[in-house]
């Protein structure tokens, strides 16, 4: 799934739900401030959010993705087998919606 997710972002972040990003203040206040289309794709959104802010180019220069030495993985997620389905959806969603803002400002 990373790597669809990948190509359909256009960016190379391998691991987009990663559950550690680091922001700085400002970009943090502009890409948080809309509500998400997605209750678990939240992150990938945010990665959108940037790209539509900065562009590809820019964004690969000011981001980095940094891999962690270590991740404690808590065995009660609460992500249901069903939404695996409905996941490929919002995916949909998203691209089809920062695709759209990104081609409207060009």
């Amino acid at each position: 799934m990373a790597t669809i997710i990948s190509i359909i972002l256009g960016v190379e972040v391998y691991d987009t739900q990663c559950g550690c990003k680091v922001f700085k203040r400002e970009l943090a206040q502009v890409i948080f401030k809309e509500q998400f289309i997605s209750k678990w794709l939240f992150d990938v959104e945010l990665f959108f959010r940037i790209k539509r802010l900065y562009n590809a180019d820019q964004m690969s220069k000011i981001a980095r993705e940094i891999p962690l030495k270590a991740w404690v993985d808590k065995d009660d997620s609460k992500v249901k087998m069903t939404y695996f389905l409905k996941m490929w959806l919002d995916l949909y969603r998203i691209n089809k919606l920062y695709n759209v803002r990104i081609k409207k400002s060009v």
